[in-house]
């Protein structure tokens, strides 16, 4: 039977998605650029949405926040730094160090 940790990697794989700030933007335009960290995670059932909340609350997670439909499914949005580098970290795609300007430019197609 697999952890909370390996479902949530699971969904997140899936079907779920990265959102962060780009540094430079944020730099040049401080006062309207006000994009911020965000990990959404897409289910097709409120069954699934009950489910995913619990295992974010498992693992550590205390804030969530609010769930809306999106298309036919639910997207259940996670907030803040630490839960973008959580997800990054436990589905590999980032290890403890910090991503070259390289493997960035060839994940984004644009540099850092």
């Amino acid at each position: 039977m697999p952890t909370a940790t390996e479902e949530l990697v699971e969904l997140y794989q899936r079907g779920g998605c990265i959102r962060q700030p780009n540094p430079v933007r944020r730099a040049e335009e401080k006062r309207t650029y006000k994009k911020g960290y965000e990990v959404r995670l897409y289910v097709t059932t409120k069954t699934e949405l009950t489910r995913i909340r619990r295992l974010l609350r498992q693992v550590g997670f205390k804030k969530l926040g609010s769930a809306y439909g999106k298309h036919r499914g639910y997207i259940q949005p996670l907030y803040g730094q630490e839960a973008v580098k959580w997800f990054r970290l436990k589905s590999g795609e980032e290890t403890d160090e910090a991503p070259k300007q390289s493997e960035q430019k060839a994940r984004t197609g644009k540099a850092s």
